[in-house]
């Protein structure tokens, strides 16, 4: 069997933080002049990029677009100080291990900050497991270049990696889009900014509620590991 590749995002995949993010949307919609929104409402609402949240939830779109920068710097604020709160989800460390014993590289593609990504990797103790971050340099970067597919494609090319032989999960639509567009395997995570019922549209190879999931998931599109 080829040497595989597994593609994380971070952000309520192998992060459990859809809580700090709600509390970092509804500082913004705060800020905005908006009533605050429960976690159902936010899986609901949540889309990339974000300026379809704040105008689902009664913020003008003109009156994001006039200061964006200053909308994201305080979600960003906001967040990481309700982030070191959070933890990782269930079963993360059991399938890193699973996938570096059975020879997969391991990388996260995320549209978070890459450093503040890689201070809970630390905080976590759990760099060891990841060959590579692929994350946005910047808050203006996160609110403009939703370029994940783009830093995928350059990642498979740079490592002559056959896109058959690699899988990407996430708890957003983003994953199975690409997945489709490149030629990946896909695979969807309840529990994170999207609605089961919304998630479910995005089409992906599978859809899973917990980590401990996806061994099988994966021995259904490759065969038996062990």
């Amino acid at each position: 069997m080829n040497k595989k590749l597994a593609v994380f995002d971070w952000n309520g995949t192998l992060f459990d933080d859809a809580e700090a993010n709600l509390i970092g949307a509804n500082a913004c919609l705060e800020a905005f002049g908006v009533e605050p929104i429960d976690i159902d409402r936010y899986r609901d609402s949540f889309d990339f990029p974000v300026i379809h949240l704040y105008q689902r939830n009664g913020v003008h779109p003109d009156k994001f677009l006039a200061s964006p920068e200053k909308a994201s710097k305080l979600f960003v604020d906001v967040y990481e100080k309700a982030a070191l709160e959070c933890n990782l989800r269930e079963g993360t460390i059991d399938l890193l291990e699973w996938l570096k014993e059975n020879n997969f590289s391991v990388i996260i593609l995320t549209n978070h900050l890459t450093t503040n990504v890689q201070k809970q990797l630390e905080r976590f103790n759990i760099w060891y497991y990841f060959d590579h971050l692929s994350g946005n340099i910047s808050n203006e970067s996160v609110i403009s270049k939703m370029n994940k597919e783009k830093r995928m494609r350059e990642y498979l090319e740079k490592n002559n990696i056959n896109p058959e032989d690699a899988f990407i999960i996430g708890d957003s639509f983003e994953e199975p889009e690409i997945a489709r567009h490149i030629g990946m395997k896909s695979i969807n995570i309840l529990g994170g900014c999207i609605s089961e019922k919304r998630l479910k549209k995005a089409k992906a190879d599978a859809i899973i509620s917990n980590l401990s999931e996806v061994k099988g998931v994966l021995e259904s599109f490759w065969g038996k590991f062990e």
